[in-house]
C-alpha cells in the first residue's frame, strides 16, 4: 500500500483556529459591517381607557410583501450560476442577499460574469531520456512545464480534484425585468492571448434562453411557476451552496441541450413542495466523417506512409473530436421531486434519461443508411438512465452540508453525443474511458456506477457572532471535509472496480485583505490496486481588498506523493495519459507543481 504523508497543514491550522477562537468570540460582540434588518416598529399604545371613550382600535398590520417567486430551495443550480467554481474563501451567504430588491416591472439591462486566470506548472526530471536517433541525453537538470504534468488537472478524468483550478471566463448579458428575463453568455474555457487561439475552446454564443415567472399561479397566491425555455444547462446533483463543490462533480448530471424547464412549487407554511419537468436534445451532433486515419480501417494520411493511430491526432486541429463512431441525435428527459424547509434544508429526488434511436440518419454523411462507422442493426438502443436522492443543507450557522447518492445505468452508450456530462464525462465514449474499459478502446458502454458524495462547511465566525448576521466580514475560519465513493460495475470483463477520493480544507481569514490555509486530497482510482493512488498536500495564501468581497487571487504550492505506479511510464495500463511519453523510471509525472490563479464574479 503507498503511505499517505500526515496532512500536517491540517494539524497546523486547528492548532491555529484554537489559538484563535478566543479572538473570534472577543470580537462577536461587534456589530457587522453589513447592516442587519431593521426591527419592527413598537406597536402604539393603546389609549386609557375612559367611560364614555370608547378604546382605540389598534392599527391594522402592514400587509404581507408578496414573494417574488417561491420560497423553497432549488432543486438544482440556476442556469445563471456561474458554470465553474473556485470561491474558496467564504461559505457565508451573499450579503446583498439579505435584502429583496423591491418587485418592479421596469425593463432593464444588466451583465454578469465570472472568470478565473490562473498560471500553473510544474516541474521535475526530464520526461525524454533519449533523442529521437535513440542516443542517450545529456542530463537536463530541472524541467518547467505549463500545463503541469500532474494527474489532477484534467476536468474530464475522474481523478480531477479542482485544486488546481482551470482557465474559465463567461460574459452573462440580461434583459428584463422581475417577471421575464433574456440571458445570452459567451464563454470560453482558454484565454486565447496567453495561450494560443484554440478554436474549440472559444465556446462563442454558449447559452441562449429566456426564463419566465409566475409568482402566483392561478391567482393562489402560494402557487408558483418558473418555466425556462431556449438552449442553457441545468446541473443536478451540485456540493456547493453556490456551485458543484469542492470537486466541481456533477453528482446526477449537467445537461447540454435546448429544449425546457417546468418549475411547480406550492409553499405550505415553512415548507415549500417541488415538482421539476424538463425535456431537451442536441441541436446537432459532432459530424462525423469516418474513422479516424490510422485506425484499424487501413486508412493511411494523405502525403505519409505511415498512420498515426490517434484519432485525435488524425481530425483537423479545429475539429472536436467526436468519439469513435457516429453519434446519434440524442435526447434528454428528466423529472425531479423536492421539499425544502425555511430555505435551510432541500430533499431532492432526480431522475434524468438521455436517449437516441437515429442510426439510420447517424450514418447519412456516407450515404449508408446502417454504415460500419454508426450502430449496426440489431444492436439495442443507447441509453444513459441516471436517478437517486440527495439533501442540501444551507444552515447559516450550522453550516452547508451535501449528501447524495447516484445509480447510473448505462447501455450501448458508446452512439450517445454529449447531451449529458455526469461524474466529469461528457456523453458515451468518455464514460467509457473514464469507468468502462481502456482509454481509447471502442469496445461496448453497457454497465452501472453507484455513487456516493459528501461536502460540509463549517465557519466559526458564524459560531461566535451568533446570534448576529455574519456576512464573512471579520476573522474566520473555515473547514470543509470532502469525498466522493464510485462502484463500477461495467459489462466489459476486468474493469470492475472501486473508486475513492477525499480530502480537507481549512482557511482562516485573520484581515480583511489576507486568507491562509491549505488542502489535502487523497485520490484512489481502484481500491485493488494502491499502486494507482497518489496524495497531494497544497498550502495557500488568498489575497483580497476587503472582507465583503467578490475577488480574490490565490498562490498556491502543491506537493505529490505517488504509488508505485506512476514511477514508470505506461506501467499502470495508460491510466495516466502523460505516462504514454519515453522516458525510464521516474519521469512520467511532477511532484511539485503552483499556481496563481485571479478569480472574481460579478
Amino acid at each position: 500500500m503507498m503511505r499517505k504523508p500526515t496532512p500536517w497543514i491540517v494539524t497546523s491550522l486547528l492548532s491555529l483556529s484554537a489559538w484563535s477562537l478566543p479572538a473570534l468570540a472577543q470580537d462577536a460582540p461587534a456589530a457587522p459591517a453589513a447592516p442587519a434588518p431593521a426591527p419592527a416598529a413598537a406597536p402604539a399604545a393603546t389609549p386609557a381607557p375612559a367611560p364614555e371613550v370608547t378604546p382605540a382600535a389598534p392599527p391594522a398590520a402592514a400587509p404581507a410583501k408578496k414573494k417574488a417567486a417561491g420560497g423553497g430551495g432549488s432543486l438544482g443550480l440556476s442556469p445563471e450560476a456561474p458554470q465553474a467554481s473556485g470561491l474558496v474563501a467564504t461559505s457565508a451567504p451573499v450579503a446583498a442577499a439579505a435584502a429583496e430588491e423591491p418587485a418592479t416591472g421596469e425593463w432593464k439591462f444588466d451583465v454578469t460574469g465570472y472568470f478565473r486566470a490562473p498560471m500553473r506548472f510544474s516541474w521535475g526530471p526530464p520526461t525524454v531520456a533519449t533523442t529521437p536517433s535513440g542516443m542517450p541525453t545529456a542530463p537536463a537538470g530541472t524541467q518547467f512545464r505549463t500545463p503541469p504534468l500532474v494527474p489532477d488537472a484534467n476536468y474530464i478524468d475522474w481523478r480531477y480534484t479542482n485544486s488546481f483550478v482551470a482557465p474559465w471566463t463567461e460574459l452573462n448579458f440580461h434583459y428584463g425585468n422581475d417577471r421575464v428575463k433574456a440571458t445570452v453568455q459567451i464563454a470560453s474555457y482558454n484565454v486565447t492571448d496567453s495561450g494560443y487561439r484554440r478554436l474549440e475552446s472559444n465556446l462563442g454564443i454558449n447559452e441562449a434562453f429566456l426564463q419566465m415567472s409566475y409568482p402566483e399561479l392561478a391567482n393562489v397566491e402560494n402557487l408558483h411557476l418558473e418555466l425556462i425555455t431556449g438552449a442553457y444547462t441545468n446541473r443536478y446533483g451540485a456540493a456547493g451552496r453556490y456551485d458543484a463543490g469542492r470537486y466541481e462533480t456533477y453528482l446526477f448530471g449537467r445537461t447540454h441541450v435546448a429544449g425546457e424547464t417546468a418549475n411547480l412549487g406550492y409553499d405550505w407554511d415553512d415548507f415549500t413542495f417541488q415538482g421539476e419537468e424538463s425535456f431537451g436534445a442536441k441541436l446537432e451532433p459532432i459530424p462525423f466523417y469516418g474513422a479516424p486515419l490510422g485506425s484499424s480501417a487501413g486508412n493511411i494520411m494523405p502525403g505519409a506512409t505511415t498512420t498515426t493511430g490517434n484519432a485525435n491526432q488524425d481530425l483537423p486541429a479545429w475539429e472536436p473530436y467526436p468519439g469513435p463512431f457516429a453519434q446519434e441525435s440524442t435526447f434528454v428527459w428528466s423529472w425531479h421531486l423536492g421539499v425544502s424547509w425555511k430555505k435551510m434544508a432541500t430533499l431532492g429526488w432526480h431522475d434524468i434519461t438521455v436517449f437516441a434511436n437515429d442510426n439510420e440518419a447517424s450514418t447519412a454523411y456516407e450515404g449508408a443508411a446502417f454504415g460500419t462507422d454508426g450502430r449496426p442493426p440489431g444492436q439495442p438502443k443507447p441509453y444513459i438512465h441516471i436517478y437517486g436522492a440527495d439533501v442540501k443543507l444551507l444552515g447559516g450557522v450550522f453550516g452547508d452540508g451535501y449528501l447524495g447518492y447516484s445509480h447510473l445505468q448505462a447501455k450501448n452508450a458508446i452512439y450517445l453525443a454529449d447531451a449529458i456530462e455526469v461524474l466529469h464525462s461528457f456523453g458515451g465514449w468518455q464514460l467509457h474511458d473514464n469507468y468502462f474499459g481502456a482509454p481509447g478502446a471502442v469496445d461496448e458502454v453497457t454497465g452501472s456506477i453507484d455513487s456516493v458524495e459528501l461536502q460540509y462547511s463549517f465557519s466559526f465566525g458564524q459560531l461566535f457572532h451568533y446570534p448576529q448576521a455574519f456576512w464573512g466580514d471579520g476573522v474566520d475560519i473555515i473547514g470543509t471535509i470532502f469525498g466522493m465513493y464510485n462502484h463500477v460495475n461495467p459489462l466489459a470483463a476486468g474493469y470492475k472496480m472501486d473508486k475513492l477520493k477525499y480530502g480537507t480544507e481549512w482557511t482562516y481569514t485573520p484581515l480583511s485583505w489576507l486568507g491562509l490555509g491549505g488542502r489535502f486530497d487523497v485520490v484512489e482510482p481502484n481500491l485493488d490496486h494502491s499502486e494507482q493512488s497518489f496524495s497531494v498536500i497544497s498550502p495557500r495564501i488568498i489575497f483580497r481588498t476587503a472582507f465583503v468581497t467578490h475577488e480574490q487571487v490565490m498562490l498556491q504550492y502543491s506537493r505529490y506523493f505517488y504509488g508505485s505506479g506512476y514511477a514508470q511510464p505506461g506501467s499502470i495500463g495508460g491510466m495516466f495519459p502523460y505516462n504514454n511519453q519515453p522516458g525510464g523510471a521516474g519521469l512520467g509525472v511532477d511532484k511539485n507543481a503552483a499556481q496563481v490563479a485571479a478569480i472574481i464574479w460579478f
